[in-house]
């Protein structure tokens, strides 16, 4: 029987040889004899008692992610070029595998980076914010005070001077709460809704002559 896939213990590609040529070639490479072949090592030859190796570069986008070798210990006969044509199949599909895997790994990552970044930037316009409302508090106050206490007394100039204060500071207040809202709208589940996109094209071509 043919295509028995045994895990090894744990080692690196560069201590055997049939890796790295497989790496370095990024082409199947065969070895039809084990036991007098300098591709494999004693210690690998001793444990599992092989027939014959094949390993099978696994390539993605003209590069070799790794390698998948099937160690034949039941059976001596040459190994047919179709059984080659079919692991070099399967391991066309294991490299697809192995770089989606990654790809959704990545995606993963900077998907968690972004929700964290997002917290901090919300954690810091609340903390602008709420150092913003309290000085704007106490203009509001004061200039509510000046205008119920003084507000007879001003003249044109001063009224003006007044009244510029309350604008500016109910701006300032719009301001503030405008920048609250933003910071929340990665937080907001809003269901999705129908939207007549002629009707939302009109409205700006109205309002932008």
């Amino acid at each position: 029987l043919w295509g028995a896939f045994k895990a090894t213990e744990r080692y690196r590609v560069e201590e055997i040889r049939a890796l790295t040529e497989a790496v370095r070639l990024a082409q199947p490479v065969l070895v039809e004899n084990p036991a007098a072949s300098e591709l494999i090592p004693d210690w690998w030859m001793n444990t599992f008692a092989l027939k014959n190796v094949l390993v099978v570069p696994l390539i993605r986008q003209d590069k070799v992610v790794g390698v998948l070798h099937l160690d034949n210990t039941t059976d001596s006969r040459p190994i047919r070029q179709e059984k080659i044509t079919l692991a070099t199949a399967i391991a066309s599909q294991v490299a697809l595998a192995l770089d989606n895997a990654r790809l959704y790994q990545e995606t993963l990552t900077q998907r968690q980076e972004l929700e964290g970044k997002n917290q901090e930037l919300e954690a810091f316009v609340y903390t602008v914010t709420h150092d913003l409302r309290a000085p704007l508090v106490a203009l509001q106050g004061m200039a509510g005070m000046l205008a119920e206490t003084k507000g007879a007394q001003l003249d044109a100039e001063g009224q003006h001077y007044l009244n510029r204060l309350v604008r500016n500071t109910t701006h300032m207040e719009e301001l503030i709460r405008d920048l609250l809202e933003f910071s929340r709208v990665g937080r907001l589940a809003r269901p999705p809704e129908a939207v007549a996109v002629a009707e939302v094209v009109d409205e700006i071509l109205l309002q932008h002559g």
